[in-house]
């Protein structure tokens, strides 16, 4: 892990660079333009998988009638403030559960701790802190004592307001008789007839209260007129006997019976049920315990007891995560890198500290990694709180590199970047750029400056002459089987736009840029507008093929072919 570790940190040169970048992804290569003097940018990325074990000393007390079941168990506590050493192991921890399942009583903080309280040692087997730490018991601060409250008699008098320990008494809402007077009909047994309102006539329904009903129509005739009129005639009432009301049928006398009372006047007292005296639901009624309650502090155990101890927790932490120092590369995340991270490797343990044992064996690549994982999580090495015990490592240095290079086609500065640089190497290019072949499109202004400045033309005759001369220069730079950067950086420099071509031309470019295998030269490659725009163009040809001051064998055929073709 660390002689690894330590190698990833081995220098990276821009020609490492390049060398890689040739001998894995050759058609990228024959593109880019790198500088001898680029900035190597770099970033060490840190993967750690670490895991910590520490621990808590927590002085804590648990204060507890001494219940029959329980009695037995605080014996062993009991003379414990007789023995000479303060700090005593717990021979069973029963008497804890049994009080938090039994009775629901739970140990709160201690707050007359003291530091001596946590010095003893840390169990340990097999050379590793066991998880399950034993409990210790503050002799000096566990004793039993007579409750307080009720001096050991258990009970105490009923703290019912109304009883008083009394336990029994005359109620004074009846005045011990058992009854009282019915709100609903105030005594009287009768209330006022709801359908009369107590008047005990209703109006008639026959008549409608006026007494008369109509008895027949007679037919009178007009002494002047041939007309004829009729007039009502009425009679008195039958139902009413023309009075217009009726003696209601639902009381006597405007009265009917209370519901409420039975008609009584009165109703059994709701607080002694009629039983005349009161009985307290809350304290005894036997002979030896009239009018008493459990004392609320012992639970009618008369003693109280408690224990005072130290609980010891074994905690672990572990951080699974990619540290940088300050990464600068473009469009590089640490998802992306954390892929190159090895998670199966088993850990080391890099501290051990507990008891009289401190042993550390950090790396210093590593170190200042610890201490910020270390600090973040509050850890130290000494005292009872947040204190590591055991810490166990892996960790692999990912080296990425990122430098700029110029695209010999499109004439822009992009970023190269490779990840994990020495063990698993990935090579990332810019999409945009060499995705170009698949996706120029027709689209003008929006392709921007691709090639152009010794090759802007405005008719077709000198796009034509433009187009063929870059085929040419393809070729040339080709014809050796590797591109110089020489003939690259010439390239480049007599190539600014591609605004004029189609997309089928600018696509033919770019895949004779990329093809490993060319067609062969025929007499229409080098047919050009005039004698002397083929005379400038075998000129050029010529000083590119000596950019790198040598004319290969290769390079000279191809310029001699070139010549032949067109005498």
């Amino acid at each position: 892990m660390r002689d690894k570790a330590k190698s990833n940190l081995s220098s990276i040169s821009v020609e490492e660079i390049k060398e890689y970048i040739k001998s894995s992804n050759p058609t990228y290569y024959n593109k880019m333009i790198i500088s001898d003097n680029a900035e190597v940018k770099r970033t060490n990325f840190i993967y750690v998988n670490y895991t910590a074990n520490y621990l808590n000393r927590l002085s804590k007390k648990i204060t507890f009638p001494i219940y029959g079941n329980i009695a037995d168990n605080f014996k062993s506590f009991e003379n414990a403030s007789n023995k000479a050493n303060s700090k005593q192991l717990f021979d069973s921890e029963l008497i804890l559960e049994s009080l938090s399942s039994n009775y629901n009583i739970e140990a709160e903080e201690d707050q007359l701790a003291s530091p001596d309280d946590f010095d003893y040692v840390i169990k340990a087997e097999n050379d590793q802190v066991v998880s399950n730490q034993p409990l210790y018991y503050i002799s000096d601060r566990t004793s039993s004592w007579d409750c307080d409250t009720c001096d050991t008699e258990k009970y105490i008098q009923c703290d019912d307001f109304d009883c008083e320990g009394r336990h029994t008494w005359k109620c004074t809402n009846c005045a011990a008789k058992g009854q009282i007077i019915c709100d609903g009909c105030g005594g009287d047994k009768k209330l006022d007839c709801r359908k009369c309102n107590g008047s005990k006539k209703l109006r008639c329904s026959n008549c409608g209260g006026d007494g008369k009903v109509v008895d027949k129509m007679d037919t009178l005739s007009a002494v002047s007129s041939s007309s004829r009129s009729s007039r009502i005639v009425k009679k008195k009432c039958g139902d009413c006997s023309g009075k217009g009301e009726i003696r209601c049928n639902k009381c006597s006398n405007g009265k009917v019976p209370c519901d409420t009372c039975s008609a009584q006047g009165k109703v059994t007292c709701p607080e002694c049920t009629g039983h005349k005296n009161i009985v307290c639901g809350k304290c005894y009624g036997d002979k030896n315990r009239y009018g008493l309650i459990d004392c609320p502090e012992c639970k009618a155990m008369g003693k109280m007891a408690q224990i005072s101890y130290v609980e010891t927790k074994i905690s672990q932490k572990s951080v699974d995560k990619l540290f940088n120092n300050n990464n600068e590369l473009v469009n590089v995340t640490e998802d992306t890198v954390l892929k190159f991270a090895d998670k199966s490797v088993q850990q080391e343990v890099v501290l051990k500290n507990f008891n009289d044992v401190f042993h550390k064996d950090y790396d210093e690549i590593v170190e200042d990694v610890l201490k910020q994982i270390q600090n973040e999580s509050d850890f130290n090495f000494e005292g009872y709180t947040n204190k590591v015990v055991r810490e166990e490592l892996y960790f692999q240095v990912i080296p990425c590199v990122q430098v700029q290079y110029k695209h010999m086609l499109t004439n822009t500065e992009q970023e190269v970047t490779i990840l994990d640089f020495f063990n698993s190497p990935r090579l990332i290019i810019d999409g945009e750029v060499e995705n170009q072949n698949s996706t120029l499109k027709d689209t003008g202004k929006k392709l921007g400056n691709f090639f152009g400045k010794l090759f802007k033309s405005k008719g077709y005759k000198q796009k034509e002459d433009t187009k063929k001369e870059i085929k040419l220069m393809i070729r040339l730079a080709k014809a050796d089987g590797k591109i110089e950067d020489s003939e690259k950086v010439f390239l480049s420099s007599k190539i600014t736009s591609l605004d004029m071509f189609t997309h089928v031309e600018k696509t033919d470019l770019f895949n004779m840029m990329d093809d490993s295998m060319l067609p062969e030269l025929e007499p229409d490659d080098i047919k050009f507008s005039s004698s002397d725009k083929f005379s400038e163009v075998f000129q050029n040809l010529q000083t590119m093929a000596a950019e790198d001051g040598d004319v290969a064998n290769s390079e000279q055929e191809l310029l001699d072919k070139i010549k032949s073709l067109n005498n």
